[in-house]
């Protein structure tokens, strides 16, 4: 995917600019290395950009630059927070035709670039990237803006066609010897193949023979992790493909075929892809703009891919682009082992019979091989939880041998309330750590935090109990999920602890909690 930008260098006098083009899947110090070559300046000074909109929305001066300028607190465009220049992709900022990014370097001669987003384009085949195809005038020399402002210096120049060979001339010659590092190493896009196989899978429609509840295993050759999956639209309400990712996936799995949970309690858990068809008028603006991006077209109704990551902790998004190399692969199998069923093949029932049908490249060989294994297996290879607290610490909980009569509630949960740590960022679900005395009904600890749920939290906070009531409650109430978490800990200490499926107090106010956050909304 390429952008095609058009950059005008601004108050200068005439009309200056530069049209490049650029693949999106470089970041925007490579932009800036680009610019530096195009306008012929020396990467003498300080430099910044500032988005102004992007997809389509004027935004409140977001700044991206180098992370070395943290340290100039009396930047001319200091803010709080700021974003790093090698870690922000053009293609996250760059989404929507007119998007609009300012570039200003030498905060003394105030050289300020405006860059706007012309068109998105599909990569040529034998033409060196990036590239200069447009060029209007000279670009002033270094530190000239006093003999700019006295008009002793002339930036007009009728000959673009000589201009434009000379930039990228400078390009060729730079990219090749000059500056090796100038290029990460290209990222392959997996989006065009995604998209096509998504239209394939809608076409042949496998769910007219596969029900949901048909859930098999595909062994990711890349990532190493097994993605179990569920073709959907067997009860002809919502048609696709989910895809759990992982341990963390297959028991969100289990959660979804044999638990009572609420749909949040289900989401915040899972780590999932979901690609569905949907009518147009379904899709979300990312969504639409992804399709369009790509130029291939969909039509009709449920026809309309949308591809969801769900991850623990985080809020429904836009699949990244290994999450789409991930549910291509899933696709493509799916559909194999769709035309294996049609001609007799049976895979085996998840929960009745106990066994998992998978696919997987024995060897590393290039094709995948059926198996079947039994589902003790998957269970016995999901990875124990480690121990996080140090030595010390648990010497000093050993030491309390102060047993309470006392019943506490403990779990970690996560908050519906999402929030946004970064702009363009995906949004999370706070974690909430809520400790209850259960025959008291009070809540007598609680903290926040905003990052996902881990081992580390769940050992901390569950010691940090201990020193607050200065001793071991006798019996300590959890959930499976905070249970796995805190596991580590038990046979140390030997904690009578009990798994249960309702915590009375904790749930009661955070259903409290939940019913004051949608009266807000």
């Amino acid at each position: 995917m390429i952008l095609e930008l058009n950059v005008t260098l601004q108050h200068v006098g005439v009309l200056v600019t530069r049209t490049v083009e650029i693949d999106a899947q470089h970041t925007f110090y490579d932009l800036h290395l680009l610019l530096q070559e195009t306008f012929n300046w020396t990467d003498s000074h300080l430099h910044e950009f500032t988005v102004k909109r992007t997809d389509g929305k004027d935004m409140n001066g977001v700044e991206i630059s180098p992370e070395e300028y943290d340290q100039f607190e009396h930047s001319p465009l200091n803010t709080e927070k700021r974003l790093i220049e090698k870690e922000e992709m053009l293609r996250d900022w760059f989404v929507q035709e007119n998007d609009k990014i300012m570039y200003l370097y030498d905060y003394g001669d105030n050289w300020e670039h405006e860059i706007l987003l012309e068109s998105i384009k599909t990569k040529e085949t034998d033409v060196p990237y990036p590239r200069c195809s447009k060029a209007i005038n000279l670009a002033p020399p270094e530190n000239s803006r006093g003999e700019l402002l006295m008009g002793n210096i002339d930036l007009e120049y009728n000959n673009s066609k000589k201009l434009v060979d000379e930039i990228n001339q400078r390009l060729t010659k730079w990219t090749d010897h000059m500056h090796p590092d100038f290029f990460q190493e290209e990222v392959i896009d997996y989006w065009p193949e995604t998209l096509l196989m998504a239209k394939q899978f809608q076409q042949i429609k496998p769910w007219e023979e596969m029900s949901d509840e048909l859930i098999f295993a595909i062994l990711d050759p890349v990532s190493e992790q097994y993605m179990f999956c569920s073709v959907i639209g067997n009860a002809e309400e919502m048609y696709g493909l989910t895809v759990y990712i992982g341990m963390d996936g297959f028991f969100a799995l289990l959660d979804t075929l044999t638990s009572d949970r609420n749909e949040f309690e289900i989401l915040q858990r899972q780590h999932s892809l979901l690609v569905s068809f949907e009518n147009r008028t379904d899709l979300d603006r990312s969504e639409y703009n992804l399709i369009k991006m790509y130029d291939i077209p969909f039509r009709g109704k449920k026809a309309w891919p949308s591809f969801v990551s769900f991850k623990p902790g985080l809020y429904p998004w836009l699949m990244e682009n290994d999450e789409a190399r991930m549910v291509l692969l899933a696709m493509e199998e799916t559909l194999l082992l769709h035309k294996e069923i049609q001609t007799g093949l049976q895979l085996p029932d998840l929960l009745k019979d106990e066994k998992i049908f998978v696919k997987a490249k024995p060897d590393k060989t290039d094709t995948f091989n059926n198996f079947v294994l039994d589902l003790n297996a998957f269970l016995a290879a999901n990875p124990e939880v480690e121990l996080t607290i140090s030595e010390l610490c648990l010497k000093r909980v050993k030491k309390m041998r102060r047993t309470l009569p006392m019943t506490i509630e403990f779990t970690l949960t996560y908050v519906n309330m999402p929030i946004k740590v970064e702009q363009k960022e995906r949004p999370i679900f706070p974690v909430a750590v809520m400790v209850a005395d259960h025959d008291k009904e009070i809540i007598i600890h609680h903290e926040m935090y905003e990052q996902r749920i881990d081992p580390f939290i769940a050992q901390k906070e569950l010691i940090h109990v201990f020193h607050q009531v200065e001793g071991v409650p006798q019996t300590i109430l959890t959930d499976d999920r905070t249970y796995y978490y805190i596991s580590p800990l038990l046979g140390d200490l030997n904690i009578n602890i009990q798994i249960v499926n309702s915590l009375p107090v904790i749930d009661a106010l955070l259903a409290g909690l939940h019913g004051y956050l949608s009266s807000e909304e």
